[in-house]
């Protein structure tokens, strides 16, 4: 998602997050950073 916002040759800086990482937006509001970090580590197999 990021790659594709920098790289798609518009001024447009955001893009529309899918339903598919909901549940990662909320934890990173909703919890710590070394915590959130912790989650997305687990969640794509890397720790």
């Amino acid at each position: 998602m990021i790659l594709v916002a920098v790289s798609n040759g518009t001024a447009r800086l955001r893009c529309v997050a899918t339903e598919g990482i909901r549940a990662w937006v909320a934890a990173h509001r909703e919890t710590s950073e070394e915590a959130y970090i912790a989650v997305m580590r687990r969640e794509v197999g890397l720790g």
